[in-house]
């Protein structure tokens, strides 16, 4: 029996010489208690051994999300992509986080979508497949820096900051335009899910840009980071969804805060093997109610994954957001820039 109310995603599993008994209140509490019971699973000669054992379980955490990076010269294979859906959802993640850069093949911006990464048809079969695991798909598009892949295409020239390709012009008048199209499809395609997340961090430096100088003069560079935020959140909220973004400018430059809109979901990103993570408090202090804590398995300029160091920063980090009371972690991984990994 239940011995307790477990939440929509917990369960009691027993096994006794009587028989195998799980028990939930929902769904997907089931389906976790079957993929524990898989795990319990052992072979002794030729018979097929499962110890005694009860259990009741159920997440510290709401949302369990790994992501994965396209962008850094992967592909949208499906067959690997449901294999891998398969192999997280029985490690009970039950949200993989896209990070896109030039890989959504739009049907609005024909130009834009690298070969062999994502388009509607493998996305709107993924999400279904996804879906049958209790796993959500999130998608996440650069829409402010980390934009190089998206701006090098000479039909997005005019939005770019400064002459670069680095970052989008928060001022340039197409640039709300083009996020908002490809918001609308991909709200449309990711139906299942209330976030977007933008992107947002590692950018700075809007002065250099002719068209940003009287904001800056007037607002600072905090108060443009916050006006092009503030209005992504804006073109999400119109389509049902809501904006997640990269918290460390927000930590860099505490005023970016005030004005932002605070049903925003913080992605608060460190990398650190470290016990105490005060920045969880920064943001629920200013008002932020929805984080994610994001460790790492690996870093960008990681020539080969430094292990001890990630499972320090995993462990650590998640056990602070439990502490904290954060609605969810988001694990990441990136394209190792120098391992070719």
């Amino acid at each position: 029996p239940l011995v307790a109310e477990p939440g929509s995603q917990g369960y009691a599993l027993a096994v006794t010489p009587e028989g195998i008994v799980g028990a939930a209140t929902t769904a997907v509490g089931l389906y976790y208690a079957s993929m524990t019971l898989s795990q319990l699973v052992r072979t002794k000669g030729q018979a097929i051994v499962i110890e005694a054992v009860h259990i009741v379980d159920w997440p510290d955490l709401q949302h369990r999300m790994v992501q994965y990076d396209i962008a850094r010269g992967n592909t949208v294979d499906v067959t690997y992509w449901k294999r891998w859906i398969r192999e997280l959802s029985r490690l009970k993640i039950n949200e993989i986080m896209l990070y896109m850069e030039d890989d959504w093949h739009s049907p609005s911006y024909p130009f834009l979508g690298r070969p062999g990464t994502l388009t509607p048809a493998k996305a709107a079969e993924l999400v279904a497949y996804a879906g049958d695991y209790h796993v959500t798909l999130v998608p996440q598009v650069e829409s402010l820096g980390h934009a190089d892949a998206l701006l090098k295409h000479d039909e997005l020239a005019d939005l770019r900051l400064g002459g670069g390709t680095g970052a989008f012009c928060p001022q340039a008048t197409g640039t709300l335009a083009f996020l908002d199209g490809l918001y609308a499809e991909l709200a449309s395609t990711f139906p299942q899910t209330d976030l977007v997340h933008i992107g947002g961090d590692e950018v700075w430096g809007f002065s250099a840009d002719p068209r940003c100088a009287e904001m800056v003069a007037a607002q600072g560079e905090e108060g443009v980071y916050a006006f092009h935020l503030s209005n992504l959140a804006h073109l999400l909220k119109k389509r049902q969804r809501t904006m997640a973004f990269w918290g460390d400018e927000i930590l860099n430059h505490p005023r970016t805060a005030e004005a932002l809109p605070r049903e925003s979901v913080v992605f608060d990103w460190h990398y650190g093997d470290q016990r105490d993570y005060p920045s969880i408090a920064f943001f629920q202090e200013r008002g932020f109610e929805r984080i994610y804590v994001c460790p790492a398995v690996h870093g960008f300029f990681d020539v080969y994954p430094q292990y001890r160091q990630a499972f320090g920063n995993i462990r650590g980090f998640i056990e602070a957001g439990v502490q904290r009371q954060v609605e969810g972690a988001c694990c990441t991984t990136w394209g190792m820039n120098r391992g070719g990994n």
